[in-house]
Formats: structure tokens, C-alpha cells, sequence
């Protein structure tokens, strides 16, 4: 064809030519159109089963958008959540629509499988040498940005942001962008990117899937047991496609769910339970995802993630305080396992045998690295140094952020709504650490565990979400690790187990307290000798409990027995022989035996002056001696003893110290009792600001206070104030302390009480009744929580105007109490006591003097002259005795005038 000019020039659009071609001027060749549609990668076929789960039209809305998608998982994060089979299903629904032109499907495991992805798609459409690995990427990338045919491409298992600089595939009405990565660093949702969170199977989708599955090969499987193994694999995809695999393979030899779960909850090698034959074309076993996931996190981490997801793999995968993580054991830990593994990655490049596996990674890894362009070589040398051997509380915390980053973990730092940081790891990730382990290691990491979980309980309590987390993760810790703790010769191991049945106790969870030490008492008792310390002390504990639950006898039986054992097994000045001895006196004391508890409380006080005379234990010995004077009716000599304790405690452990706080607000209460509630209010009144400034205002004690506070504030005669001020206090005290703690139910007797008080006695009445109702329902009739809340119930009747009522109450209390502790029971003492009160507003004065008398004379043969009801039972007699004279007199009176 002639040219403009003269000059002879062709071009030719694809085509097949044999022969010579002679030509005298200029010829343009390209590349023959493709056939479209075309695609270009292997694209992974639907899996059996597919879920939708509600996520298909969320990736395809996002993708038509024009902006590129980010598919990335929630929670756990690690691979096998089903992001693959997402982005699998959209391209196929697409190309079955007819509404692709190009899909290329790209396994972006490095930035060179993605250059090269996109040279063999340049020299399919845009006429690209194939060789070329520099020029044809960004030729592609051209022709994306100029064409008008529809594309699609999928970026698969991204493994780093940096993979894609200057090879993300550009904006375009006619093209979509779909990535899937188990990174969740903020660069990937930039530049209008739409993150889609893919997460775990819900419940039903889990049975549904193992349904369809089984429904064929294991047509016995019910939906309970299916359900079941669906909750041991976490309901992760990936798992789950194994796990039917595996009995299906196994079905003919009686392979169950049941079999198999048991082999998962035994913590058999995940190894061990992949199957024959993998299942929807994927190429790699679920211990082997798994493998790399950690490989790579000890590449970011050099060699830290590792030991950190070990100590966590003993632990709740629902929530793992990461005070856990950063407490000195743990710490210590994790500094041993990143010096082994730098050892190990030094014998291997020195070509020797490397003794740990981690090194042997990390070693792979940098290898690796290196191949991975210069972008990732960049990335490297930005690396932090080797650790050194002390592994630092914020360096760990780095480790738990590079595992939230990678999809390992999902790690929730402290923030306004939680004082604590949380750290939640799949199941299966737990048992990929766990798989790590040399048997060698495993019982002397299960203690380590435990004892970084009793370095992380706090000595005081301030948030029962964190005293709920550290006692989940015991439990975990019992379940998988009892038999490694319990055969440690020191017995600190078993600390933890001890600690979390106080925490239960102490949050007023008496009767699960009760069983869980019963339960641990019967477990040592198998494993450790009965005259073991660690099962002295489990037996303390279960005596305290049954206290609290109410039963003073068994209680009493039990703390003396136990402390005979102890001054045989420890001596008579051991620490714990005297902390036996004092939960004696302060059951005593809670018996009503108020001379006793300050007898035995003198000598535990004695004892512990001569050995500590500064220690914490001296000083709440010491306060409550004086707690149980004032409670003998001495309020004065209580005070006197504890405002002295004040100003020894403040020199000895600061003015501002919870124990200084504690000791002079029981001060201030018994200054209140002994006449001077003014005194009470101001010093309460000033305890509390300081507990605001130095504790917080969600401290217990700062609760505390709030609450003393306001009592004495309705003493002297503000009871408006302390009604809004308990009002206010219980939703704090509900969630710091919990339902069931004394402090929390004692606001609620309180607020009852200033309402009766004040004009609302029927407001209070109801309140007491419903309290009464509830607190029996939860905790039994004898728990002492549920016997006050009755006793103030009883007691609001009367008040209300309907003593007849209130003495049936009263007397119906008094038959449970006195059939159960016997009628010279302190407790039931003071119940009849109240019943003759409410019974003498209906019956005669001269039967009421009688009955009074009786009484009277009998506390006084039981309890003694001193005891606060002897005084109580007189006092009452005397105003029965007061009431007749006035009434005889009255009536001689008239009689008198009558006559007259």
C-alpha cells in the first residue's frame, strides 16, 4: 500500500504468514486479538459445600465499585477462613455472567510471582515478550488503564503491602481489583481500598457445611456431635473441609466425629489429622498453613512470636490478659527461646545441625527474603535489632501487635472502656504453637505459664472483667496442664489453681467457690499426700467457704482441724499455720463468739509483731482485733486502736497505701459507733477524695468508702444525699465488683434502709422483698447474703405497719436458723430477739415482759454479761418493763379519777 509519501507501508494484525514476505517500505506487526473471554492463571475451583455466608454480595457491590478490595479476616485472622474461595466465587460468578472480558488470577506469594503474572498477562493482550520481566508489568499496567475490555484481577495471599508498590492495578469503571491477604496493617485499606472482614462459619453454617459433607459417608453423625466438632475447630473453614475429609477417608474402619475429637482436644500433632486425600483442590495441609503463619510472625519478630503463642497456648483462646504475656516468667521465657533460636540460626549458617526448629525457620526465611526484590530487602534491613537477654514488657507488646498485624491474634490494647489489654488466638493457632514444643519443654512451660498467670493476679481486685479473664485462663491452664503442675516438688505451680478459687470467693461466688475447691481438694489429693501444704491450704480455703456460705460449724470444725495439721507440718510461726489461725478468730467472730475472735486475734497479732511488725499482714491482724473489740461492744477502744494503727500503717507503708485507707475508714466507722458520727462523715469524707486522687475512682476501696460514706451521711440526718449517692454507687459497684460481692449487696441494704426510713417505706418493703426473693433463688436460704436480705425483709414489714406480718417472718426465721445451728446459736439468739419485738406490738405488755425476761436470762447463760445482745436483750427488757409501768400507772390513774 502506498504512503503519502510514495513509500510503501503494511500492517499486519495477527495472522499466520509462511514463506518470505518482501517489503520495500515500513511494517507494524501485533499481536493477534485474543480470544475473549480469557483468562489468564490457574483460578482454584469451588469448593463442595461453598457457604455463601452473606459475603458474596458484599465482595461483588465492593468490586463494582471501581475501587480495589481487600479481603482480610476478623478475630483470629490466620489462613484457611475461606478469603481464597470468596475472591474464587465472585470471579466465577462473574465470568458465568458474562460480564469479563480478562480475569487474571494471580498467587501473589512474593512481588515476583506478581511481576511475572503480569508479563505473561502482557503478552497475551498487549503483546509483551514474555521474557522480558522489567518492561512487560508496567506494559500491562498500561493497557488495564486504557482498555475498555472488562477485567478482573485477583491478587491471592498477598504476604506484604510493599509486594504491590507501583504494581497496584489501576482504578477503572470496567475493572475490579480483588486481594486477599492475612495482613491487617493500615496500608492496605489507603487510598479508598473497601476492607471486607471474613471471618469465621457461624454456628449454623458450620452444621450446614458438615451436612452436606457427611451426609453421604456418615449418615450416623447427628447434629449434636457435628455441632460439637464444629466448636473444637473453632469453626474454621479449613478445618472443617479437613476434618470431613479425614472421616470420610476413615469411615470404613469406625472413624467417628467423636474419634476425632478426641484426637483434637488430645492435642494430637495437627499433622496426624489431615487427610488422605485433600480436599477442593487445596494444595497445602492445615498444619502446614499454620507453620508459615508462625514462620513468617518469627521473621517480624525475630524468634519472639513463637514463645509468645506457646505460653498462650496453654491459656483461654477467648481472652488472654496480656499482663500474662509481660509478666516476669513470661518474659524470662520468651528472652531463653529468642537466645536458643539465635543460637540455632548461627550453628546454621555455620553449617552445623541446628538443636531448635525456630532458628532453622528464621534462617529460611532471611534466605528467602533476599529473592523478594528490592523492596522487601529495603523492608529487612529496617528490621530491629536481636534481642537482647532481657525481653521487656513493651517489647512484648510490640510481638502481640506484629501477631494482630499477621492475622495470628487479635490483639484489643487497653483503652477507656477496659483498664486491661486482651489477647485472642484460634484455637488452632494454639495447637500449631503447641505442636512447636520438644516434649522436654512441656512441663516446664506449663509451670512457667502458671506462674506468670499468679505474677499477673493483682493483689487487689479493681475489675472483675480482668478477675473473670485470669480465671478463664486458669481453668484452660488446669484443663490442659494439671498433671505438669501438680507434680512440681516446690508446689508453686499450683499457685494459679489457689488463686483463682480466692478471686471466686472473694467476688462473693461462695457456693462455686465451695465446689471448685472441693473439686481441686479431691485432684491433689490423687496427685500430692494429704498432708501436703498446697492441699493445708486448698482445705483452709474450703473451710472460708463454707463460712461464707453460712454454715459456722462446719466451718469452725474445719479451720481447726486444718490448723492442727499445719502447726504439725509447719510449726506454730509459720505464715500460713497463722493464717489459718487468723480466718479462725474471723470466723469466730462471724459465729457471734466476739470474744473468742479477739482472743485468738490477739495472739495471731502477737505472733506476727515479733516476726514482721511493719508487714501487711501484722497491720490487718492488728485492725481486725479492733474490728471484732468494737464489734463486742467496745466502739470506743476500737477506735482508739485502729486511729493508733492509722498512723503506724502510714509511716510504715505511706499515707496514700490502700491499707493505710482501709484501716482509717474502719477508724472513722467505729468513731461513728462510739457517738461522733460528724467525726465519721469528715473523715470519711476526706479518706474518699485522697482514694479519688492516688486509687481511682473505680477502686474498690474508693467504692468502699463512697459507700461508708453515705451511711453516715444519712446518720446525721442527710438522707436525701444518701439515697442519691447509693442510687448512684450500685451500677459502679455492679460493674467493678460484680453482682455477688457483700459490697454490692450491701448497697442495696443500705439504700432499702434510708427509703424506710424516709417516707418511702413501702418503696423500701418491695425492694427488700424482691432482694430476699433473688438472693435465696441464687444462693440458698443459708447463705449469709440471702439471711440478711430476709432479716431486713422481715424488719421493713413491721416497719410498714404490719407487725403481725413482721413476727411471722421473724419466727419462721428463727425455726430455720435454730433447727439448723441449734437455739443457743448467736444468730438464732438475736432472731428470737427480734421476734419477741414485732410479737409485743400485738400481744400483752404483761406476756411480753415474761417472754422478754426468758430471754434475757437465757443470753445471759449462752453468751455472757458482755456480749452486745446480752446488752441488747436487757435493754429491750427494760423498755417492755418501762412500757407496763407507764400503762399501770395509767391505769390506776383513771381507775383513780373514776372512782373519784
Amino acid at each position: 500500500m502506498a504512503g503519502v509519501d510514495g513509500r510503501v507501508t503494511n500492517v499486519i494484525n495477527g495472522g499466520t504468514f509462511t514463506g518470505p514476505v518482501v517489503q520495500g517500505g515500513r511494517v507494524t506487526v501485533s499481536a493477534a486479538e485474543p480470544p475473549w473471554p480469557l483468562q489468564v492463571g490457574v483460578m482454584p475451583a469451588i469448593a463442595d459445600a461453598f457457604q455463601d455466608r452473606g459475603l458474596t454480595e458484599t465482595v461483588a457491590d465492593a468490586a463494582g465499585g471501581g475501587g480495589p478490595v481487600v479481603l482480610c479476616q476478623v478475630l483470629a485472622g490466620m489462613g484457611g477462613v475461606g478469603k481464597t474461595q470468596l475472591a474464587a466465587h465472585h470471579a466465577h460468578s462473574l465470568l458465568e455472567a458474562g460480564s469479563l472480558d480478562l480475569l487474571l488470577w494471580v498467587t501473589a506469594s512474593s512481588r515476583q510471582a506478581v511481576r511475572q503474572a503480569y508479563t505473561q498477562a502482557a503478552a497475551q493482550v498487549a503483546g509483551g515478550d514474555p521474557a522480558d520481566f522489567d518492561a512487560a508489568p508496567e506494559l500491562f499496567l498500561a493497557w488495564l488503564s486504557t482498555t475498555s475490555k472488562r477485567w478482573l484481577v485477583v491478587l491471592d495471599d498477598v504476604q506484604d503491602a510493599g509486594d504491590l508498590a507501583r504494581l497496584w492495578p489501576p482504578r477503572r469503571a470496567s475493572g475490579q481489583v480483588v486481594v486477599t491477604t492475612r495482613r491487617r496493617d493500615p496500608l492496605w485499606f489507603a487510598d479508598g481500598r473497601t476492607q471486607i472482614e471474613v471471618g469465621l462459619f457461624s454456628p449454623a453454617e458450620t452444621l450446614a457445611y458438615l451436612r452436606r459433607r457427611l451426609r453421604r459417608w456418615c449418615p450416623a453423625e447427628g447434629d449434636d456431635e457435628l455441632a460439637a466438632l464444629g466448636e473444637d475447630l473453632g469453626r474454621l473453614p479449613l478445618a472443617l473441609a479437613q476434618a470431613a475429609s479425614y472421616l470420610i477417608d476413615s469411615a470404613r474402619s469406625g472413624m467417628t466425629s467423636s474419634h476425632y475429637r478426641e484426637m483434637v482436644r488430645s492435642r494430637r500433632p495437627l499433622a496426624e489429622l489431615a487427610p488422605n486425600q485433600l480436599p477442593d483442590d487445596q494444595t497445602s495441609t492445615l498444619a502446614a498453613v499454620l507453620a508459615l503463619s508462625l514462620e513468617r510472625a518469627d521473621l517480624h519478630s525475630l524468634g519472639q512470636a513463637t514463645p509468645v503463642l506457646q505460653l498462650a497456648s496453654w491459656l483461654d483462646p477467648h481472652g488472654i490478659p496480656d499482663r500474662i504475656l509481660t509478666a516476669p516468667s513470661a518474659r524470662a521465657f520468651i528472652a531463653r527461646q529468642a537466645r536458643r533460636a539465635e543460637a540455632a540460626e548461627a550453628a546454621d549458617a555455620a553449617g552445623a545441625s541446628a538443636p531448635g526448629a525456630t532458628g532453622r525457620r528464621l534462617l529460611r526465611f532471611r534466605k528467602a527474603r533476599k529473592t523478594r526484590g528490592a523492596h522487601s530487602a529495603r523492608s529487612a534491613r529496617k528490621a530491629p535489632p536481636l534481642p537482647t537477654p532481657d525481653v521487656s514488657a513493651h517489647r512484648v507488646a510490640l510481638v502481640l501487635e506484629i501477631l494482630h498485624r499477621l492475622s495470628l491474634a487479635d490483639h484489643l490494647p487497653a483503652g477507656p472502656d477496659r483498664s486491661f489489654g486482651l489477647l485472642r488466638v484460634h484455637a488452632l493457632v494454639q495447637h500449631a504453637a503447641h505442636d512447636t514444643l520438644g516434649t522436654g519443654l512441656l512441663t516446664s512451660l506449663a509451670r512457667t505459664t502458671a506462674f506468670a498467670v499468679r505474677e499477673a493476679w493483682p493483689a487487689v481486685e479493681t475489675s472483675q472483667a480482668l478477675a473473670q479473664a485470669l480465671r478463664a485462663c486458669t481453668a484452660a491452664l488446669h484443663r490442659k496442664a494439671g498433671p505438669h503442675l501438680w507434680a512440681d516438688p516446690t508446689g508453686k505451680a499450683a499457685g494459679a489453681l489457689l488463686r483463682a478459687g480466692v478471686s471466686l470467693a472473694d467476688s462473693g461466688q461462695s457456693a462455686a467457690a465451695l465446689q471448685y475447691f472441693e473439686q481441686l481438694g479431691s485432684e491433689a489429693g490423687t496427685h500430692i499426700g494429704f498432708q501436703h501444704p498446697t492441699l493445708l491450704t486448698i482445705r483452709l480455703e474450703l473451710a472460708r467457704c463454707l463460712g461464707s456460705m453460712g454454715d459456722d460449724p462446719a466451718a469452725i470444725r474445719g479451720l481447726e482441724d486444718v490448723l492442727t495439721d499445719m502447726r504439725r507440718v509447719h510449726g506454730p510461726d509459720h505464715p500460713s499455720t497463722l493464717a489459718a489461725q487468723a480466718a479462725l478468730a474471723e470466723q469466730y467472730g462471724k459465729a457471734g463468739d466476739f470474744a473468742t475472735a479477739t482472743r485468738v486475734y490477739d495472739v495471731v497479732a502477737s505472733h506476727l509483731s515479733h516476726t514482721s511488725p511493719s508487714g501487711h499482714d501484722t497491720i490487718t491482724s492488728l485492725a481486725k482485733l479492733a474490728h471484732w473489740q468494737g464489734e463486742s461492744g467496745r466502739p470506743e477502744a476500737a477506735a482508739r486502736a485502729l486511729r493508733r494503727l492509722a498512723g503506724f500503717s502510714t509511716a510504715a507503708l505511706g499515707e496514700d497505701a490502700p491499707q493505710t485507707l482501709a484501716v482509717s475508714a474502719r477508724a472513722a466507722h467505729w468513731l461513728g459507733h462510739a457517738g461522733n458520727p460528724l467525726s465519721a462523715v469528715h473523715t470519711l469524707g476526706s479518706l474518699l477524695v485522697t482514694s479519688r486522687l492516688r486509687l481511682g475512682e473505680q477502686h474498690p476501696y474508693t467504692l468502699a468508702l463512697r459507700l461508708d460514706h453515705a451511711h453516715w451521711m444519712g446518720v446525721v440526718g442527710e438522707v436525701g444525699w444518701a439515697i442519691a449517692e447509693l442510687e448512684a454507687l450500685l451500677p459502679d459497684m455492679r460493674r467493678v465488683l460484680g453482682d455477688d460481692h457483700p459490697d454490692t449487696v450491701r448497697v442495696q441494704f443500705e439504700h432499702a434502709h434510708w427509703l424506710l426510713g424516709s417516707g418511702h417505706d413501702a418503696d423500701g418493703a418491695r425492694m427488700l422483698s424482691v432482694l430476699a426473693t433473688e438472693l435465696t433463688a441464687a444462693l440458698g436460704a443459708r447463705h449469709p447474703h440471702a439471711f440478711e436480705a430476709r432479716r431486713h425483709s422481715a424488719h421493713a414489714v413491721g416497719v410498714s405497719g404490719d407487725p403481725r406480718g413482721a413476727a411471722a417472718a421473724f419466727r419462721e426465721l428463727h425455726l430455720e436458723w435454730s433447727t439448723a445451728l441449734g437455739e443457743d446459736h448467736p444468730r438464732a439468739l438475736a432472731l428470737w430477739q427480734q421476734f419477741l419485738r414485732w410479737q409485743g406490738e400485738e400481744s400483752g405488755l404483761v406476756d411480753a415482759v415474761a417472754d422478754h425476761l426468758a430471754h434475757y436470762a437465757r443470753v445471759r447463760r449462752v453468751l455472757g454479761m458482755g456480749h452486745p445482745l446480752t446488752t441488747a436483750a436487757h435493754t429491750a427488757l427494760r423498755d417492755c418493763q418501762a412500757r407496763l409501768n407507764d400503762e399501770t400507772k395509767f391505769v390506776v390513774l383513771v381507775v383513780g379519777r373514776k372512782a373519784d
